[in-house]
């Protein structure tokens, strides 16, 4: 199997570190709103090449890591922080806002075909 490595711009053959195990870490959401299909395009996409390396053969630990502050409103490092703008807006702790959005986000990933990950970060209930 070939990958793109963008670190390269080059497509390489796809090795492991250790023979028939894979650990994929992978970027979770920012967990201040709900999910839309866009959002939703790239952990279905991690999901599909866990299902495909596990039917290659390896054995995958896949870690999603849920970012739950950190995250500006603007892409120029700009801006209110995501979460505390969705604890405003919703007059609740950023911590119940990211438990709300976190457990939304894992039953959007259990109504469709995706599976979740190995484990996540922060760790959910």
């Amino acid at each position: 199997m070939y990958l793109y490595n963008s670190a390269t711009h080059k497509k390489e053959e796809f090795k492991t570190h250790t023979p028939n195990h894979v650990e994929m870490y992978t970027c979770g959401p920012t967990v201040y709103h709900f999910a839309h299909i866009g959002n939703l395009r790239s952990y279905i996409m991690e999901d599909v090449l866990e299902k495909y390396l596990r039917f290659s053969g390896y054995s995958v630990n896949r870690v999603m890591n849920i970012t739950d502050v950190g995250h500006l409103t603007s892409d120029a490092d700009e801006g209110e922080d995501k979460m505390v703008k969705g604890a405003k807006r919703e007059h609740k702790t950023v911590m119940e806002i990211a438990k709300f959005y976190t457990d939304a986000f894992f039953a959007d990933c259990r109504s469709s075909t995706s599976s979740a990950p190995t484990s996540s970060s922060p760790q959910r209930a």
